[in-house]
């Protein structure tokens, strides 16, 4: 008090401030009160806070406080309020503003008050000498304030909480102040249905067991709500995904082991994709299939209780699809038996492997092998990455490559090795070894290991082809049921109609029906094309002794319940698998076709999905949309595990091979059986032609639409072989008259695609059972065949200009029959809500309800004004007419 008064001490009649500090992470309010007679006083319950918690801030520590508007808290009870002030930085803060940051004044914990325990007088004296350092600060912000007070102009009030307006109902068939009046769309769509969803939902699955199976697999997400995820920024949606992952696969580690249907179920229907998802995918079945007996031991177990998280580090900087080239280094030192890794270049350090940037443990590291400067090809290598504090071992820097188009809960990073050594054992040597002399040695089965690590990659393509039609069903679930509900236009529109008159379903407009439906066809083309492919693994994992079953889908689970699903035919070991098939000679066929399966189809998806957003107008611009999101997280899959241009090549390659034997007389089926009238020489490509159409009708066969498409996947290879070979005999050069057709080839390829698609959809057709199914299906598999007659350049002078045009006529009037279905057919995919994760898209039709509630859910919208308004906004507003209001002029 006495230096108060020396210093004359000067302050309005009645003020009073809260002061909030935190020491040791604890919160003390401190209220001081100055009136007139220039005394200042702290309660006897104040003064015992200030020596038990307070105290431990002494003068220094207090001139070093900056007051933090952002976390302010303030109690102000004058009844004539100062002015404010909203940052420091404006010129000075009114005493409701002197509010500490806890990070600001934690240094106050480091230097505290001594006191003397138990002394006589020593709580006394330290709350005296607390009065003097608080008054001492109270005087310092006071005193700023006053001067703040006489030279600005009255600020701005500090931005507050959004009042809450009345939250939307739950839906109703009338339209109204909290509904949209649109709960009645969707199931009156549903009744208009030729078919039974559920009847459509099991053939899709395999039979009613395996559509339980399908939910059983999908039953660990019932009651997870994703709805605020696409608020989320990186962190929480790494953080939730490896939460969500642990929380939903923990309980079946030791007792289930999931069949490749099933893998393929879980990854279309994953509501938190990200990192983790290449632990299994990749790491995981590489040690499987390339580790000896005790590797696997080692490192099986604990990857697959993922006690261990790994990542597959193949992609460098500057080296993606050409593996052969890959930079990173694996040099050996036999004087201590350990292989010491490198990545000499900036082109050579690891680059893209998902896992890599934050969670992994471990790592497959592919890497050039060196014995004594010898080289021996590119190898794999087990490597931890980091220690029981999730730390980079030494020589290891690792991070995340940064913000992507999509994808936000895989960590793709980035890895630099500088001499970090590793044992000798940690080379997987199930097909070759490094002895600890240096001696490299083959096994007896390294002639097979080309082809079967060929087939490791051939079964992850084969995955994605598989779940490639599922996430188009997602897509065009929404997009379905959204353009049902959504209205656009007036039905009626004479004059002096009312605005109040009904409007037009916009999937009722012919353009928004044809883009529809094109996706609802594809999503179920490349649906069954996928299970082919299953199906195919699963011929070939059979031992060759084993005849094929009848009905090759994916085993029906044993009746004992999930827990017991612990067959072999079950587990999911790309070792086993590989070592369990039949004939290896196949393997050429089948990975071409997956390759070429992959590059388009992947294609189609990312294709069809984006349009399903356009289809939804504004409202799929949002992420809460379900298809935005879904549309930039898929993208990436067109460029993982083989770039389409690149695998699209590999599948040309087999092409061109093919068309060679067809020629020469001998044989060829399959994929590629289309090529087999030119066994009889050039002439059978004016003898196979399929006869003209003579109706629109004959459109509406898929027998027919299937003979136009083998003969334009025929002429398409064909034309491109032969141009191909004769450019490559005369200049002897190959890779300059490959690269010199390679967009032809790229042609022929995605005209195969499209054929073996059909192929596959007419094959499904002849195992439907229920005639109200099989039809509705004909009709989709007819929508399919003629959108790519329509669109594609390949049909070019298969097909002439009148029957396009019959073509065209027939693509309408099929649309016309499959309308009524459309909303029974998306719903036959059977996708939960949660799943879909959609605003628009949800199975009861409330969208305007659901859209308003995520809406609010905006972290924008959480303070008024916006950050940022006082200090870029509100300096450039007239401010006194914007006072006004709506008053009148």
């Amino acid at each position: 008090r006495k230096e108060r008064k020396e210093k004359g001490f000067k302050h309005k009649a009645t003020q009073r401030m809260s002061i909030r500090v935190s020491v040791n992470q604890s919160d003390v309010h401190i209220n001081v009160h100055l009136n007139s007679s220039s005394s200042s006083s702290l309660s006897s319950q104040q003064r015992n806070t200030s020596t038990s918690s307070a105290s431990s801030v002494n003068s220094q520590n207090i001139q070093n406080i900056n007051v933090d508007n952002k976390q302010k808290q303030v109690t102000n009870t004058s009844t004539t309020p100062a002015p404010t002030q909203p940052h420091a930085e404006s010129g000075g803060l009114a005493p409701s503003q002197l509010v500490a940051s806890s990070q600001e004044v934690a240094v106050a914990a480091q230097n505290p008050i001594p006191t003397v325990a138990n002394a006589p007088g020593s709580t006394e004296a330290a709350a005296d000498k607390n009065d003097a350092n608080l008054v001492q600060m109270v005087q310092s912000a006071v005193e700023n304030t006053e001067e703040a007070q006489e030279e600005k102009p009255k600020a701005p009030p500090a931005p507050s909480k959004v009042p809450q307006y009345t939250p939307p109902g739950e839906g109703s068939d009338k339209e109204s102040a909290t509904s949209g009046g649109t709960a009645h769309i969707l199931p009156e769509e549903r009744k208009n249905a030729s078919f039974s969803s559920e009847a459509l939902m099991h053939f899709l699955d395999g039979g009613p067991e395996m559509t339980k199976k399908r939910r059983f697999i999908l039953s660990p997400t019932k009651g997870t709500d994703a709805s605020d995820k696409y608020n989320w920024d990186r962190t929480q949606v790494l953080k939730h995904h490896i939460k969500h992952f642990y929380e939903v696969h923990e309980d079946f580690w030791d007792n289930y082991k999931p069949t490749r249907q099933e893998v393929a179920w879980m990854m279309e229907s994953a509501m938190f994709s990200g990192s983790l998802m290449n632990h299994y995918g990749l790491f995981l079945p590489t040690i499987e299939s390339q580790g000896n007996e005790q590797q696997r031991e080692w490192w099986s177990a604990r990857s697959r209780r993922m006690q261990i998280i790994g990542s597959y580090a193949q992609t460098e900087l500057g080296h993606g699809s050409n593996v052969r080239g890959l930079q990173t280094i694996a040099e050996y030192d036999k004087s201590t038996q350990e292989f010491v890794m490198n990545t000499p270049t900036l082109r050579s350090i690891k680059w893209w492997p998902g896992t890599l940037g934050k969670v992994a443990t471990h790592a497959v590291v592919y890497a050039q092998l060196l014995i004594n400067n010898k080289e021996y090809g590119v190898h794999a290598f087990i490597m931890q990455l980091r220690d029981e504090n999730h730390q980079p071992l030494k020589g290891i820097e690792l991070g995340d490559l940064g913000s992507k188009l999509g994808d936000h809960g895989n960590d793709t990073g980035y890895m630099v090795l500088d001499n970090v050594r590793i044992p000798r054992e940690y080379m997987l040597a199930k097909y070759n070894q490094v002895t600890p002399s240096g001696e490299y040695v083959k096994s007896p089965q390294s002639k097979q290991n080309a082809k079967l690590a060929y087939a490791t990659m051939m079964f992850t393509r084969g995955t994605m082809v598989t779940c490639s039609g599922g996430y188009l069903s997602r897509a065009v679930t929404i997009a379905t049921r959204y353009s049902c509900i959504r209205t656009q236009g007036f039905t009626d529109t004479s004059k002096g109609a009312s605005f109040r008159s009904q409007e037009k379903k916009i999937i009722d407009y012919q353009v928004q029906r044809y883009r529809v439906l094109k996706q609802l066809a594809f999503a179920y083309a490349i649906k069954f094309t996928g299970r082919w492919m299953t199906n195919k693994f699963l011929e070939m994992e059979r031992p060759a002794a084993t005849p094929p079953a009848d009905n090759l889908r994916p085993p029906t689970p044993p009746s004992g319940g999930p827990a017991t699903a612990t067959t072999t035919t079950g587990k999911r070991n790309n070792a086993a698998d590989i070592e369990r098939l039949g004939n290896l000679e196949a393997l050429p066929e089948i990975a071409a076709t997956s390759a070429g399966l992959k590059a388009f189809c992947t294609i189609f998806v990312s294709q069809g999905i984006e349009d399903c957003r356009k289809c939804c107008g504004g409202n799929g611009y949002l992420l809460s949309s379900g298809v935005a999101s879904l549309a930039a997280d898929y993208v990436w899959q067109t460029t993982a595990e083989g770039d389409f241009i690149i695998l699209a090549l590999q599948t040309a390659r087999f092409l061109l091979k093919s068309l060679q034997t067809a020629l020469s007389g001998k044989p060829v089926t399959g994929p590629v059986s289309y090529l087999s009238p030119l066994a009889s020489g050039p002439s059978a490509l004016k003898s196979s032609k399929p006869q003209p159409a003579k109706s629109s009708s004959q459109f509406h066969d898929p027998s027919y639409l299937l003979q136009l498409y083998q003969y334009a996947s025929l002429v398409t290879v064909f034309n491109v072989g032969n141009s191909f070979q004769t450019s490559f005999s005369q200049s002897n050069k190959f890779d300059e008259a490959w690269n010199a057709h390679a967009i032809e080839l790229v042609n022929a390829v995605r005209s195969h695609t499209l054929t073996f698609m059909l192929t596959n959809f007419v094959a499904a057709l002849s195992e439907v059972r229920d005639e109200k199914v099989k039809n509705v299906l004909r009709r989709v598999c007819v929508l399919f065949g003629l959108v790519n007659v329509v669109e594609d350049a390949s049909f070019i002078g298969v097909v002439n200009g009148e029957e396009v045009r019959m073509a065209r006529e027939a693509l309408i009037k099929v649309m016309e029959e499959i309308r009524g279905d459309a909303v029974a057919l998306v719903d036959s995919f059977d996708i939960p809500d949660r799943v879909l994760n959609s605003a628009i898209g949800r199975f009861d039709g409330n969208v305007y309800e659901a859209l308003y509630k995520e809406a609010l859910k905006s972290p924008l919208n959480k303070v008024d004004p916006f950050i940022g308004y006082n200090e870029y906004l509100r300096p450039h507003l007239d401010l006194d007419i914007l006072k006004r209001g709506n008053a009148k002029l």
